[in-house]
């Protein structure tokens, strides 16, 4: 059984190795921006078009843009996505 004086040990050890991680660790980032993606979408192995997604930074300001654009032969069923 821990008396006291050592449990505060501990304590102080786990407590401070804590904030010392906390504190010292840089902020990782996922991507760089800008930051474009691109995908070709399909449906059961069919293409069915082509969708972008952008991040861009003004100032402190951060912009998504996503954009999808469906398949020329979608039309003719008449479905569109611009």
């Amino acid at each position: 059984m821990m008396n006291w004086i050592g449990f505060k040990s501990f304590a102080l050890f786990w407590s401070l190795s804590f904030l010392m991680l906390l504190f010292s660790a840089a902020p990782v980032f996922a991507f760089s921006i800008p930051e474009r993606l691109e995908f070709d979408i399909s449906y059961a192995g069919i293409p069915a078009g082509h969708a972008v997604q952008e991040v861009t930074q003004t100032g402190s300001d951060l912009m998504i843009v996503s954009t999808a654009r469906s398949a020329d032969w979608l039309k003719f069923l008449g479905i569109q996505i611009l």
